[in-house]
């Protein structure tokens, strides 16, 4: 008995997550209209950067881009996103949404017209009625847990910025 338990605990063996490089170039969009909430927004990103496996950053507000930092795809202009049914859906139930393997996902093909076709995870949060923050990754399953309720009370305090900002 104790042997198959030793072997099955050699069969446990968390897989190592799929890093790629992202095809795309450096973005860096901030909305001319959102100045008064670009410390708070860079604030944000070199913590999301420092903190996760973040390597894209895209705000949607009153559903127009207003900030675009990180990769973006080959070809699109920085702050040209258009947000899409995902985004909009999370944003009017304000509930979260973390895409650990965005190949397996059918709704990609929504984010790609932003995002980095190889992009490995994606996670969206709103930010209650007026916006939506999505997240992009070179690895797959790269929010966790406690990332995603980290970067929630992250959006909450970016809200309030917005929402006096507008």
């Amino acid at each position: 008995m104790l042997g198959l338990t030793g072997l099955q605990w050699l069969s446990l063996k968390p897989k190592t997550p799929k890093v790629v490089e992202l095809d795309g170039s450096v973005a860096y969009y901030i909305s001319e209209s959102f100045e008064n909430s670009r410390d708070e927004i860079l604030r944000l990103w070199d913590a999301v950067q420092c903190s996760t496996k973040t390597d894209m950053l895209v705000i949607f507000w009153k559903k127009k881009c207003i900030v675009h930092l990180g990769c973006v795809a080959p070809g699109v202009k920085a702050g040209s996103a258009v947000i899409g049914n995902l985004c909009l859906e999370s944003q009017e139930k304000d509930v979260s949404r973390s895409f650990a393997n965005v190949a397996l996902f059918p709704g990609r093909f929504e984010f790609l017209e932003y995002v980095p076709s190889n992009t490995q995870c994606i996670h969206v949060q709103p930010l209650h009625p007026d916006g939506v923050l999505v997240l992009g990754s070179a690895t797959q399953r790269s929010f966790t847990i406690l990332d995603q309720a980290w970067i929630a009370t992250w959006c909450d305090k970016l809200f309030v910025t917005l929402e006096n900002n507008t």
